[in-house]
């Protein structure tokens, strides 16, 4: 879509309507999990940089070139060549680490159940319990919600 908000999970807050910078860095984060051919239209340039020992792996790093002067880097484990870092911007002046781990396989694919995400002020682990795929949506979901109801 052209177009994206978000609703805090844990208090139901609104955020505003999204910009275009966090628009395709969710573009980026749903391509690596479930359409990786796709990395090749969402970055300039993909550069392999070679291997490297990070958090007890050996790593493949991969870097992703934006076309705006910044890059992302993809760590694969060379061993099970699943992401298990990925360090992105988010937007012009905020850079996160995602740290993927606890993979299950759902469906013939192999999916991160834990995810942290380190940003300069703030960390967040997300533990998720239970994935389906191609499960019946609701066409009203993808409505922008309205005034939150206090």
């Amino acid at each position: 879509g052209s177009q994206g908000w978000a609703v805090h999970p844990s208090n139901g807050s609104q955020a505003p309507i999204l910009g275009d910078d966090q628009i395709g860095g969710f573009r980026r984060e749903m391509a690596i999990y479930y359409r990786p051919q796709a990395l090749k239209t969402l970055y300039s340039k993909l550069i392999v940089e070679g291997r490297k020992g990070i958090d007890g792996h050996i790593a493949l790093v991969v870097t992703g070139e934006l076309g705006n002067g910044k890059s992302d880097k993809f760590y694969f484990d060379t061993g099970s060549f699943l992401l298990f870092r990925l360090e992105s911007w988010v937007g012009e002046r905020t850079q996160e680490t995602l740290s993927f781990s606890d993979y299950n396989e759902v469906d013939g694919m192999k999916i991160p159940f834990t995810t942290q995400v380190q940003r300069p002020n703030s960390y967040t682990l997300i533990k998720v319990s239970e994935v389906k795929h191609n499960t019946a949506i609701e066409e009203s979901i993808f409505n922008p919600p309205g005034p939150r109801q206090r």
